[in-house]
């Protein structure tokens, strides 16, 4: 994922966990941003941090990994 920041123009560039640029599975399948608590929220429908199943990666503005909410069940939802 690529983070910007439209203020200085500036970028940073972060793997998903358990992505890198061979693995397609491991990737982000939406991204929604929280205003409220300035997170960025991202579904990971094969988790990177969980053993099974799917996970929502949280990230702040400048593309800390903030944490990882595992247990979920993404897999053939659309």
């Amino acid at each position: 994922m690529q983070f910007y920041n439209l203020n200085d123009l500036s970028q940073v560039s972060v793997f998903l966990p358990g992505a890198d640029q061979q693995t397609s599975t491991a990737s982000g399948g939406d991204i929604e941003f929280d205003p409220i608590n300035k997170l960025f929220l991202v579904a990971q429908a094969f988790s990177g941090t969980a053993e099974t199943g799917s996970s929502i990666q949280v990230y702040d503005l400048v593309g800390n990994l903030v944490e990882s909410i595992d247990g979920l069940n993404f897999q053939g939802e659309r």
